[in-house]
């Protein structure tokens, strides 16, 4: 396994991160009211979306092999 500098943050490219949602498994088909993505310094994002009218979002996980 590769060593890993925690003294260098690995961001993820947002352009990856948007490309990567909609092939998601989670991922709503039709219209979508908000979308939320955090992207973290360890190179993987978190995301969340809503539906119209949704009273909670559905979410997932990319890593940063999902990203690359």
């Amino acid at each position: 396994m590769a060593e890993v500098d925690t003294e260098r943050d690995r961001f993820p490219s947002m352009r990856k991160v948007i490309d990567a949602l909609p092939s998601q498994e989670d991922f709503p088909e039709g219209e979508v009211e908000r979308v939320e993505i955090m992207c973290h310094a360890s190179g993987d994002a978190t995301w969340r979306v809503w539906t119209p009218r949704a009273e909670e979002p559905v979410g997932g996980y990319l890593s940063d092999t999902d990203l690359s």
